[in-house]
């Protein structure tokens, strides 16, 4: 790929690497510093980089190296740094609103859905491409997806309800 194609098709994708990289990290500025190494990296060797399946070679490094940084990170903690204070759920749905309480959902949902779905709802991926970044195959990431919509519509559906137990839930 010549210098001019990189750039190109850099810019293309680095806002959806961007945001992947902070849902991951929950840090802008690490999520930040991550793409420019990306970008780095990729320059370095961009006579070996194809054009084809360029994006998902990118999301699949965004996706590899904010592993890395989440696997130093709780080494960390286990070594002995204080882990950051949790809230409990009960005072962020009076403090949160809705779209905080959605965001909260996802940050809890397992790391495979809330990928898939991050990539599927947030991103406007297609399953396929969904599959590769995260590693499955289609139909895991759709069940992925799917999974991770109804925890999410589940949990909603429990706090609008404010605890009312229902006829069926009886």
């Amino acid at each position: 790929m010549t210098a001019q194609e990189l750039n190109t098709e850099f810019v293309e994708v680095k806002d959806a690497a961007y945001r992947y990289a902070a849902s991951m990290l929950h840090n802008r500025e690490e999520a930040e510093d991550l793409v420019q190494d990306l970008y780095e990296k990729l320059w370095g060797r961009r006579l070996l980089v194809r054009k084809k399946g360029f994006v998902p070679l990118v999301m699949v490094s965004v996706r590899n190296m904010c592993m890395d940084i989440l696997r130093a990170r709780r080494s960390e903690e286990l070594s002995g740094r204080e882990a950051e204070e949790e809230f409990l759920w009960e005072e962020e749905k009076e403090r949160e609103d809705m779209a905080a309480i959605v965001e909260k959902l996802v940050e809890r949902l397992p790391q495979r859905e809330r990928e898939a779905f991050h990539l599927r709802v947030v991103e406007g991926l297609d399953y396929d491409v969904v599959a590769q970044i995260v590693g499955v195959n289609e139909s895991a990431a759709r069940m992925a997806c799917s999974r991770a919509r109804s925890k999410i519509k589940e949990e909603l559906v429990k706090i609008m309800d404010y605890g009312v137990e229902r006829e069926k839930d009886r």
